[in-house]
């Protein structure tokens, strides 16, 4: 039961045919346009709700993580060039330089797929 709406709002039944992973993807657009929830006031405190349901996920269950071809392509490249590097006794490679636009991204995959410090510092820098 989500707080503050009123029985004449009752919308649960919209959500039949959703399921967890898709509600935690809606945003304000999905909920107006492909539910056609119109009321301003109905469409805020469903956003809100989605919103905590999102930042409760994140504390207590696992880490969702979107694929991203950029961020997997630097992670390969940099264990090749590890590798290489090792065959010839060359000194490990610099941390990649990642676009600005994906760092939040890169840095949490990475935090995923290689907990711990030594990956920070090979990975991230630091």
């Amino acid at each position: 039961q989500i707080p503050n709406l009123r029985e004449a709002d009752d919308v649960s039944s919209k959500f039949a045919d959703v399921t967890g992973a898709e509600l935690l993807l809606f945003g304000r657009d999905t909920v107006k346009d492909d539910l056609g929830i119109t009321r301003p006031g109905t469409v805020a405190v469903l956003v809100d709700a989605i919103q905590k349901l999102r930042e409760d996920d994140a504390e207590s269950s696992t880490t969702f993580i979107e694929h991203s071809e950029y961020c997997f392509g630097k992670i390969i490249d940099q264990l090749r060039l590890k590798a290489m590097n090792k065959v010839c006794s060359l000194p490990d490679p610099a941390p990649p330089h990642i676009r600005d636009s994906e760092r939040t991204r890169y840095k949490r995959i990475v935090e995923f797929y290689f907990p711990g410090e030594s990956a920070a510092v090979e990975f991230l820098g630091g």
